[in-house]
Protein backbone atom coordinates (compact mmCIF):
# COMPACT_ATOMS: atom_id res chain seq x y z
CA UNK A 1 0.00 0.00 0.00
CA UNK A 2 1.17 3.52 -0.78
CA UNK A 3 1.33 6.53 1.52
CA UNK A 4 1.04 9.81 -0.38
CA UNK A 5 2.55 12.69 1.59
CA UNK A 6 0.72 16.02 1.27
CA UNK A 7 2.62 19.30 1.60
CA UNK A 8 1.15 21.39 4.40
CA UNK A 9 3.19 24.56 4.01
CA UNK A 10 3.15 24.78 7.82
CA UNK A 11 5.89 26.87 9.45
CA UNK A 12 7.10 26.54 13.03
CA UNK A 13 7.70 29.56 15.26
CA UNK A 14 10.15 30.84 16.45
CA UNK A 15 12.39 28.95 14.04
CA UNK A 16 10.90 30.28 10.82
CA UNK A 17 11.25 27.03 8.90
CA UNK A 18 8.86 24.35 7.60
CA UNK A 19 7.52 21.96 10.19
CA UNK A 20 8.68 19.03 8.06
CA UNK A 21 12.30 20.17 8.70
CA UNK A 22 11.87 20.21 12.50
CA UNK A 23 14.25 18.13 14.60
CA UNK A 24 12.88 14.82 15.91
CA UNK A 25 15.38 12.39 17.44
CA UNK A 26 18.20 14.13 15.57
CA UNK A 27 16.60 13.89 12.13
CA UNK A 28 14.04 15.96 10.25
CA UNK A 29 10.39 15.15 10.86
CA UNK A 30 10.00 14.27 7.18
CA UNK A 31 12.78 11.67 7.57
CA UNK A 32 11.13 10.32 10.73
CA UNK A 33 7.89 9.96 8.75
CA UNK A 34 9.68 8.15 5.95
CA UNK A 35 11.24 5.63 8.35
CA UNK A 36 7.90 4.99 10.08
CA UNK A 37 6.22 4.41 6.71
CA UNK A 38 8.93 1.99 5.57
CA UNK A 39 8.84 0.22 8.96
CA UNK A 40 5.10 -0.34 8.55
CA UNK A 41 5.74 -2.06 5.22
CA UNK A 42 4.26 0.81 3.20
CA UNK A 43 5.62 2.80 0.26
CA UNK A 44 6.07 6.58 0.37
CA UNK A 45 5.36 8.91 -2.54
CA UNK A 46 5.18 12.70 -2.57
CA UNK A 47 1.78 14.16 -3.47
CA UNK A 48 -0.74 12.81 -5.96
CA UNK A 49 0.70 14.08 -9.22
CA UNK A 50 -1.70 14.03 -12.13
CA UNK A 51 -3.87 11.05 -11.25
CA UNK A 52 -5.35 9.05 -8.39
CA UNK A 53 -3.67 5.76 -7.31
CA UNK A 54 -5.61 2.92 -8.92
CA UNK A 55 -5.38 0.79 -5.79
CA UNK A 56 -6.15 3.52 -3.27
CA UNK A 57 -3.66 5.09 -0.87
CA UNK A 58 -3.17 6.62 2.55
CA UNK A 59 -2.80 10.42 2.57
CA UNK A 60 -0.65 11.98 5.31
CA UNK A 61 0.21 15.65 5.82
CA UNK A 62 3.91 16.39 6.31
CA UNK A 63 3.33 18.07 9.70
CA UNK A 64 1.87 14.98 11.39
CA UNK A 65 4.01 12.59 13.43
CA UNK A 66 2.65 9.06 13.40
CA UNK A 67 4.41 5.91 14.54
CA UNK A 68 5.10 2.77 12.56
CA UNK A 69 2.59 0.75 14.58
CA UNK A 70 -0.10 3.42 14.28
CA UNK A 71 0.34 3.44 10.49
CA UNK A 72 0.24 -0.34 10.40
CA UNK A 73 -2.97 -0.47 12.45
CA UNK A 74 -4.69 2.18 10.32
CA UNK A 75 -3.57 0.58 7.04
CA UNK A 76 -5.05 -2.73 8.20
CA UNK A 77 -8.40 -1.30 9.37
CA UNK A 78 -9.12 1.62 7.02
CA UNK A 79 -9.49 0.13 3.51
CA UNK A 80 -13.09 -0.51 2.61
CA UNK A 81 -16.03 1.29 1.14
CA UNK A 82 -15.41 5.02 0.93
CA UNK A 83 -12.92 7.36 2.51
CA UNK A 84 -11.68 6.89 6.12
CA UNK A 85 -9.98 9.13 8.70
CA UNK A 86 -7.66 8.21 11.58
CA UNK A 87 -9.43 8.78 14.93
CA UNK A 88 -7.08 8.73 17.91
CA UNK A 89 -8.80 6.80 20.68
CA UNK A 90 -9.81 8.30 24.03
CA UNK A 91 -6.72 8.33 26.25
CA UNK A 92 -4.58 10.41 28.59
CA UNK A 93 -2.13 10.76 25.69
CA UNK A 94 -4.81 12.35 23.48
CA UNK A 95 -5.98 14.69 26.26
CA UNK A 96 -2.46 15.75 27.24
CA UNK A 97 -1.33 16.61 23.71
CA UNK A 98 -4.47 18.15 22.18
CA UNK A 99 -3.82 21.81 23.11
CA UNK A 100 -3.02 23.89 20.04
CA UNK A 101 -3.24 21.08 17.50
CA UNK A 102 -6.58 22.30 16.18
CA UNK A 103 -7.96 18.78 15.71
CA UNK A 104 -11.67 18.03 15.44
CA UNK A 105 -13.02 16.18 18.50
CA UNK A 106 -15.99 13.89 18.23
CA UNK A 107 -17.80 11.21 20.22
CA UNK A 108 -17.54 7.73 18.72
CA UNK A 109 -19.36 4.96 20.58
CA UNK A 110 -19.66 7.26 23.58
CA UNK A 111 -15.94 8.09 23.81
CA UNK A 112 -14.22 11.30 22.68
CA UNK A 113 -11.73 10.87 19.84
CA UNK A 114 -9.35 13.22 18.03
CA UNK A 115 -9.53 13.22 14.23
CA UNK A 116 -5.96 13.29 12.93
CA UNK A 117 -4.99 14.29 9.40
CA UNK A 118 -4.27 10.79 8.13
CA UNK A 119 -6.75 9.42 5.58
CA UNK A 120 -7.57 6.40 3.47
CA UNK A 121 -8.55 7.35 -0.07
CA UNK A 122 -10.23 4.55 -2.05
CA UNK A 123 -9.23 3.66 -5.63
CA UNK A 124 -9.73 6.51 -8.06
CA UNK A 125 -10.00 9.24 -5.41
CA UNK A 126 -7.54 12.06 -4.83
CA UNK A 127 -7.62 15.04 -2.45
CA UNK A 128 -8.91 18.42 -3.61
CA UNK A 129 -6.53 21.33 -4.15
CA UNK A 130 -6.37 24.25 -1.74
CA UNK A 131 -4.94 25.37 1.59
CA UNK A 132 -4.07 22.74 4.17
CA UNK A 133 -7.05 23.32 6.48
CA UNK A 134 -9.49 23.35 3.57
CA UNK A 135 -8.14 20.09 2.16
CA UNK A 136 -8.19 18.39 5.57
CA UNK A 137 -11.79 19.52 6.21
CA UNK A 138 -12.89 18.25 2.80
CA UNK A 139 -11.27 14.85 3.40
CA UNK A 140 -12.87 14.52 6.85
CA UNK A 141 -16.35 15.26 5.51
CA UNK A 142 -18.25 12.01 5.14
CA UNK A 143 -15.23 9.84 5.98
CA UNK A 144 -15.57 6.73 8.12
CA UNK A 145 -14.03 7.16 11.58
CA UNK A 146 -11.46 4.43 12.19
CA UNK A 147 -10.58 4.49 15.89
CA UNK A 148 -6.98 3.57 16.72
CA UNK A 149 -6.05 2.78 20.31
CA UNK A 150 -2.76 4.61 21.05
CA UNK A 151 -1.62 1.75 23.32
CA UNK A 152 -0.39 4.13 25.97
CA UNK A 153 1.76 3.54 29.02
CA UNK A 154 1.23 5.96 31.91
CA UNK A 155 4.18 7.03 34.04
CA UNK A 156 3.47 8.62 37.41
CA UNK A 157 6.04 11.21 38.42
CA UNK A 158 6.12 12.12 42.14
CA UNK A 159 6.10 15.87 42.83
CA UNK A 160 5.91 17.84 46.07
CA UNK A 161 2.23 18.70 46.77
CA UNK A 162 3.23 22.34 47.20
CA UNK A 163 3.58 22.70 43.44
CA UNK A 164 0.03 21.93 42.30
CA UNK A 165 -1.80 20.51 45.29
CA UNK A 166 -1.18 16.92 44.17
CA UNK A 167 1.59 14.45 44.85
CA UNK A 168 2.15 13.12 41.31
CA UNK A 169 1.95 14.03 37.64
CA UNK A 170 0.81 11.55 35.00
CA UNK A 171 2.81 11.34 31.77
CA UNK A 172 1.50 9.22 28.89
CA UNK A 173 3.75 7.61 26.29
CA UNK A 174 2.06 5.89 23.37
CA UNK A 175 3.20 3.02 21.14
CA UNK A 176 0.68 4.08 18.45
CA UNK A 177 0.64 7.87 18.65
CA UNK A 178 -0.44 10.50 16.17
CA UNK A 179 0.46 14.13 16.77
CA UNK A 180 0.19 17.25 14.63
CA UNK A 181 3.28 19.43 15.10
CA UNK A 182 1.81 22.92 15.00
CA UNK A 183 3.69 24.53 17.91
CA UNK A 184 7.08 24.09 19.54
CA UNK A 185 5.41 22.42 22.55
CA UNK A 186 4.28 19.68 20.14
CA UNK A 187 7.88 19.35 18.95
CA UNK A 188 8.96 18.74 22.54
CA UNK A 189 6.37 15.98 22.87
CA UNK A 190 7.35 14.52 19.48
CA UNK A 191 10.92 14.08 20.69
CA UNK A 192 9.78 12.46 23.94
CA UNK A 193 7.63 10.08 21.91
CA UNK A 194 10.55 9.25 19.62
CA UNK A 195 12.63 8.24 22.64
CA UNK A 196 9.79 6.11 23.98
CA UNK A 197 9.15 4.49 20.60
CA UNK A 198 12.66 3.08 20.60
CA UNK A 199 11.35 0.71 23.26
CA UNK A 200 7.59 0.75 22.76
CA UNK A 201 7.62 -0.36 19.10
CA UNK A 202 9.61 -3.50 19.79
CA UNK A 203 7.85 -6.82 20.43
CA UNK A 204 7.88 -7.85 24.07
CA UNK A 205 9.86 -11.00 23.29
CA UNK A 206 12.65 -8.92 21.74
CA UNK A 207 12.78 -6.59 24.73
CA UNK A 208 13.04 -9.61 27.03
CA UNK A 209 15.89 -11.07 24.98
CA UNK A 210 17.70 -7.72 24.88
CA UNK A 211 17.30 -7.38 28.64
CA UNK A 212 18.61 -10.89 29.31
CA UNK A 213 21.61 -10.37 26.99
CA UNK A 214 22.34 -7.02 28.66
CA UNK A 215 22.13 -8.61 32.13
CA UNK A 216 24.50 -11.36 31.01
CA UNK A 217 27.03 -8.84 29.71
CA UNK A 218 26.64 -6.73 32.87
CA UNK A 219 26.94 -9.87 35.03
CA UNK A 220 24.26 -8.28 37.20
CA UNK A 221 20.49 -7.90 37.58
CA UNK A 222 20.90 -4.37 38.85
CA UNK A 223 18.66 -2.28 36.58
CA UNK A 224 21.20 0.52 36.24
CA UNK A 225 23.96 -1.84 35.15
CA UNK A 226 21.58 -3.50 32.69
CA UNK A 227 20.47 -0.15 31.23
CA UNK A 228 24.14 0.72 30.77
CA UNK A 229 24.42 -2.27 28.42
CA UNK A 230 21.38 -1.20 26.38
CA UNK A 231 23.04 1.93 24.98
CA UNK A 232 23.85 2.39 21.30
CA UNK A 233 27.30 4.01 21.19
CA UNK A 234 28.80 5.39 17.96
CA UNK A 235 32.39 5.22 16.85
CA UNK A 236 35.10 7.23 18.58
CA UNK A 237 33.06 8.34 21.60
CA UNK A 238 34.97 9.54 24.67
CA UNK A 239 33.01 8.54 27.77
CA UNK A 240 34.73 9.13 31.10
CA UNK A 241 34.83 6.07 33.40
CA UNK A 242 32.89 7.96 36.09
CA UNK A 243 30.09 9.01 33.72
CA UNK A 244 26.74 7.18 33.75
CA UNK A 245 25.05 6.53 30.38
CA UNK A 246 21.79 4.55 30.46
CA UNK A 247 19.32 3.59 27.75
CA UNK A 248 20.66 6.20 25.33
CA UNK A 249 21.82 6.58 21.72
CA UNK A 250 25.13 8.39 21.10
CA UNK A 251 26.34 9.34 17.63
CA UNK A 252 29.95 9.15 16.50
CA UNK A 253 32.51 11.22 18.38
CA UNK A 254 30.38 12.21 21.38
CA UNK A 255 32.11 13.33 24.57
CA UNK A 256 30.67 12.65 28.03
CA UNK A 257 32.75 14.14 30.83
CA UNK A 258 33.53 13.02 34.38
CA UNK A 259 30.53 12.39 36.66
CA UNK A 260 28.13 13.36 33.86
CA UNK A 261 24.83 11.48 33.44
CA UNK A 262 22.97 10.74 30.19
CA UNK A 263 19.64 8.99 30.73
CA UNK A 264 17.22 7.84 27.98
CA UNK A 265 18.44 10.51 25.56
CA UNK A 266 19.67 10.85 21.98
CA UNK A 267 22.98 12.62 21.26
CA UNK A 268 24.03 13.59 17.74
CA UNK A 269 27.53 13.34 16.32
CA UNK A 270 30.21 15.14 18.36
CA UNK A 271 27.75 16.35 20.98
CA UNK A 272 29.45 17.25 24.27
CA UNK A 273 28.13 16.70 27.80
CA UNK A 274 30.67 18.26 30.12
CA UNK A 275 31.64 17.08 33.58
CA UNK A 276 28.86 16.88 36.16
CA UNK A 277 26.14 17.69 33.61
CA UNK A 278 22.88 15.74 33.46
CA UNK A 279 20.84 15.03 30.32
CA UNK A 280 17.54 13.23 30.75
CA UNK A 281 14.87 12.31 28.17
CA UNK A 282 16.30 14.87 25.76
CA UNK A 283 17.49 15.24 22.18
CA UNK A 284 20.92 16.87 21.85
CA UNK A 285 21.93 17.71 18.28
CA UNK A 286 25.27 17.28 16.58
CA UNK A 287 28.05 19.47 18.03
CA UNK A 288 25.67 20.83 20.67
CA UNK A 289 27.04 21.24 24.18
CA UNK A 290 25.68 20.91 27.70
CA UNK A 291 28.00 22.86 29.98
CA UNK A 292 29.58 21.69 33.19
CA UNK A 293 27.17 20.93 36.08
CA UNK A 294 24.13 21.95 34.00
CA UNK A 295 21.00 19.78 33.87
CA UNK A 296 18.88 19.44 30.74
CA UNK A 297 15.58 17.60 31.24
CA UNK A 298 12.92 16.87 28.57
CA UNK A 299 14.60 19.30 26.15
CA UNK A 300 15.56 19.58 22.48
CA UNK A 301 18.89 21.15 21.52
CA UNK A 302 19.34 21.68 17.80
CA UNK A 303 22.80 21.20 16.25
CA UNK A 304 25.40 23.64 17.56
CA UNK A 305 23.26 24.83 20.49
CA UNK A 306 24.80 25.48 23.89
CA UNK A 307 23.09 25.03 27.26
CA UNK A 308 25.02 27.12 29.79
CA UNK A 309 22.18 27.19 32.32
CA UNK A 310 19.69 24.65 33.64
CA UNK A 311 16.79 23.84 31.30
CA UNK A 312 13.55 21.88 31.49
CA UNK A 313 10.98 21.39 28.71
CA UNK A 314 12.82 23.91 26.53
CA UNK A 315 13.99 24.03 22.91
CA UNK A 316 17.21 25.70 21.77
CA UNK A 317 17.41 26.29 18.01
CA UNK A 318 20.52 25.84 15.88
CA UNK A 319 23.40 27.73 17.42
CA UNK A 320 21.18 29.15 20.19
CA UNK A 321 22.95 29.73 23.51
CA UNK A 322 22.05 30.20 27.15
CA UNK A 323 24.77 31.23 29.60
CA UNK A 324 25.61 30.74 33.25
CA UNK A 325 23.08 32.73 35.24
CA UNK A 326 20.34 32.50 32.61
CA UNK A 327 17.03 31.52 34.19
CA UNK A 328 14.46 29.87 31.90
CA UNK A 329 11.36 29.41 34.05
CA UNK A 330 9.14 26.37 33.49
CA UNK A 331 6.13 27.05 35.72
CA UNK A 332 4.42 29.84 37.68
CA UNK A 333 2.63 27.79 40.36
CA UNK A 334 -0.78 28.80 39.08
CA UNK A 335 -3.00 27.85 36.16
CA UNK A 336 -1.48 26.00 33.17
CA UNK A 337 1.17 27.88 31.20
CA UNK A 338 -0.07 30.02 28.30
CA UNK A 339 1.75 30.15 24.96
CA UNK A 340 1.53 32.17 21.78
CA UNK A 341 0.08 30.53 18.67
CA UNK A 342 0.03 32.97 15.78
CA UNK A 343 -1.69 36.10 17.04
CA UNK A 344 -3.44 34.21 19.86
CA UNK A 345 -2.50 33.42 23.45
CA UNK A 346 -3.71 29.90 24.20
CA UNK A 347 -3.76 27.56 27.18
CA UNK A 348 -1.06 24.90 26.83
CA UNK A 349 -2.94 22.71 29.35
CA UNK A 350 0.49 21.96 30.85
CA UNK A 351 1.55 22.89 34.40
CA UNK A 352 5.23 22.65 33.39
CA UNK A 353 6.55 24.16 30.15
CA UNK A 354 9.78 25.99 29.42
CA UNK A 355 10.63 28.26 26.49
CA UNK A 356 11.78 28.14 22.88
CA UNK A 357 14.81 30.00 21.52
CA UNK A 358 14.99 30.43 17.75
CA UNK A 359 18.05 29.69 15.65
CA UNK A 360 21.06 31.75 16.74
CA UNK A 361 19.24 33.35 19.68
CA UNK A 362 21.27 34.18 22.79
CA UNK A 363 20.08 34.75 26.36
CA UNK A 364 22.75 36.30 28.55
CA UNK A 365 23.57 35.97 32.22
CA UNK A 366 21.14 37.41 34.73
CA UNK A 367 18.15 37.32 32.34
CA UNK A 368 14.93 35.61 33.41
CA UNK A 369 12.46 34.37 30.77
CA UNK A 370 8.91 33.44 31.90
CA UNK A 371 7.47 30.00 31.15
CA UNK A 372 5.95 29.48 27.70
CA UNK A 373 7.73 32.36 25.92
CA UNK A 374 9.54 32.46 22.58
CA UNK A 375 12.76 34.26 21.67
CA UNK A 376 12.91 34.95 17.91
CA UNK A 377 15.79 33.65 15.81
CA UNK A 378 18.90 35.85 15.82
CA UNK A 379 17.86 37.92 18.85
CA UNK A 380 20.28 38.52 21.73
CA UNK A 381 18.74 39.19 25.15
CA UNK A 382 21.10 40.79 27.69
CA UNK A 383 20.76 42.17 31.18
CA UNK A 384 19.93 45.88 31.57
CA UNK A 385 23.29 47.70 31.91
CA UNK A 386 21.76 49.71 34.76
CA UNK A 387 21.86 46.49 36.81
CA UNK A 388 25.50 45.74 36.00
CA UNK A 389 28.20 47.45 38.05
CA UNK A 390 30.44 48.60 35.24
CA UNK A 391 31.97 51.64 36.99
CA UNK A 392 33.23 52.33 40.50
CA UNK A 393 31.73 55.48 42.06
CA UNK A 394 34.37 57.77 43.65
CA UNK A 395 32.35 57.74 46.88
CA UNK A 396 32.79 53.97 47.08
CA UNK A 397 36.42 54.29 48.21
CA UNK A 398 36.75 52.84 51.70
CA UNK A 399 33.12 51.61 51.86
CA UNK A 400 32.64 48.03 53.05
CA UNK A 401 29.28 47.40 51.38
CA UNK A 402 28.65 48.28 47.74
CA UNK A 403 25.60 47.87 45.49
CA UNK A 404 24.73 48.58 41.85
CA UNK A 405 22.71 51.67 40.90
CA UNK A 406 22.45 53.03 37.38
CA UNK A 407 25.37 50.90 36.24
CA UNK A 408 27.73 52.12 38.97
CA UNK A 409 29.07 50.51 42.14
CA UNK A 410 28.07 52.83 45.00
CA UNK A 411 28.02 52.53 48.80
CA UNK A 412 24.96 50.62 49.97
CA UNK A 413 23.93 53.45 52.29
CA UNK A 414 23.86 56.03 49.48
CA UNK A 415 20.40 57.04 48.11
Amino acid sequence: MEVRRLESGSMLSPFGEPVRASLVANEALERFQARAIAGAGLTLAEGFGEGAPPGGALALFDDVLVSREALRAFAAAAPGQGRAVFALGASLFARSTRAGQGNVREAVDGAEVELMDLFWLPPGERPPTGAREEVAAALRAGARRVVIDPKETIWRLPVPPGYFGQDELEIALAARPALRVRHWMHLLRANQLAIGLRWGEQPRWRLVLQGLWAALRAMSLNKHRVLGKLNVIGKGCDIHPTAVVEGSVLGDGCVVGPYARVHFSTLGERAVVQGGAQVQLSTVGSRAMVSQNVFVNFCVLYPGAGAGGNLQLTILGRGAVTTIGTCILDTHFGPPVKVGLGAELIDSEQPFLGCALGHGAVVGSGVWIPAGREIPSGVKVVRDPAHVGGKLDPEAAGAELLTVRDGRLVPLTRR
